[in-house]
């Protein structure tokens, strides 16, 4: 019988490879986006109900908070305009301000080599949306449970499991793959 740490380092390398392979094939596919929002996303990798092994987080800084805010700052002025009874004349006051947030984001975008030419338009869409919005003001952990989703050949050894490790053939030892 393998050591259980052992076992937790090589399913969590197994995860770690598929982030990678799936990240690799949308950027392949020409979707940037996508395969930005995928490895920023807050992975937390657990065995059991409570025993955190991993998780992976994106640093974001207040430039990349700044459209978000700007954004959740615009709705909430539109909608104390509306409340309070304001003209629908000054509530148009208020779209420049998102046409600039719209069109940071599409900047940023397509700075990453993205176009709207894609045939991959909603996943491009919904990925900068997701990236660029939702996750600089809420980012919720995705939680990847290693005993649900890998597991390590039955008979191998710990000799093994730690040889494999060490020269990178674990993939062979562990079965399992995450649907991205």
């Amino acid at each position: 019988a393998c050591d259980q740490s052992l076992k937790n380092a090589a399913c969590t390398l197994k995860f770690l490879d598929d982030l990678r392979v799936e990240a690799m094939r949308k950027v392949d596919d020409e979707r940037v986006m996508e395969a930005l929002a995928l490895i920023t996303t807050h992975w937390k990798v657990v065995r059991g109900v409570d025993t955190e092994l991993l998780c992976i987080r994106a640093r974001r800084s207040l430039e990349d908070r700044a459209l978000a805010v700007a954004a959740m700052s615009s709705l909430a002025a539109l909608l104390a305009a509306e409340a309070s009874g304001v003209s629908e004349l000054a509530v148009l006051l208020l779209l420049p301000g998102g046409l600039a947030v719209n069109e940071a984001i599409m900047r940023r975008t397509r700075s990453l080599g993205e176009t709207l030419r894609s045939p991959y338009l909603y996943g491009t869409s919904k990925a900068a949306f997701q990236h660029h919005f939702f996750r600089m003001l809420h980012d919720t952990p995705q939680l990847v449970n290693l005993d649900k989703i890998y597991h390590v050949r039955t008979g191998v050894s710990t000799a093994d499991l730690a040889d494999s490790i060490a020269d990178g053939s674990y993939g062979e030892l562990v079965s399992g793959q995450v649907n991205f």
